[in-house]
């Protein structure tokens, strides 16, 4: 259990690349919108500066539109987890899912939520039947959490369902097209090298 415990910390504080993601803001001039006809839309006989300004703006919308579709999945996901679950409650059945056995401290560092939130959180999966508590073997004074057998087997099937949406946003897309987008979303979530831009903490 210390094991899952050691590498999860390690994972989530390895500073990996979602940590540094930037999004545009909309409420900034150079993201106002008026650019909703995407890519194709694109007056290329003006400046280099301005198509740039309209291909970022295009990005910066479609980030915003699968950032707002990932919370609408949350939020199913977490009913699928249990109906009377808040969709933050699945931040954390997800993070003991794939990191193990923890504390709540643990886990409160893990998915960035105030400790005295988790512990609502925590609470109301053990509740349902989600979570369970047992003592720390290493530490009997401390409790380790996990995933009840119903938690994993509910787990299980969110990503089953998940799975099979994002293969049918791919479905018709070449191989080609896959390794494109692959490989440009590994250079957008890899944060740029130090002093070259802004890094979020």
């Amino acid at each position: 259990m210390a094991g899952h415990r050691r590498a999860g910390r390690q994972e989530l504080n390895s500073g990996r690349p979602g940590r540094f993601l930037w999004l545009p803001d909309s409420r900034d001039v150079s993201f106002r919108t008026g650019y909703g006809r995407g890519v194709t839309g694109l007056k290329h006989d003006r400046g280099d500066d301005d198509v740039r300004e309209q291909l970022l703006a295009s990005v910066g919308e479609q980030l915003g539109a699968l950032l707002s579709a990932a919370r609408a999945l949350t939020a199913a996901s977490a009913a699928q987890v249990h109906p009377d679950l808040q969709p933050a409650a699945f931040h954390v059945v997800r993070w003991l899912h794939a990191f193990g056995p923890a504390h709540a401290g643990a886990i409160a560092e893990g998915v960035a939520m105030d400790k005295s939130a988790v512990s609502r959180l925590i609470r109301d999966l053990k509740a349902v039947g989600i979570l369970r508590a047992a003592p720390d073997p290493e530490d009997r004074r401390a409790t380790i959490l996990s995933l009840t057998p119903l938690g994993e087997k509910r787990m299980k099937k969110v990503f089953e369902q998940k799975g099979q949406v994002f293969l049918q946003r791919t479905a018709h897309w070449s191989t080609d097209e896959l390794a494109t987008f692959a490989e440009l979303l590994r250079r957008f979530n890899t944060p740029p090298p130090q002093g070259d831009g802004p890094e979020l903490p």
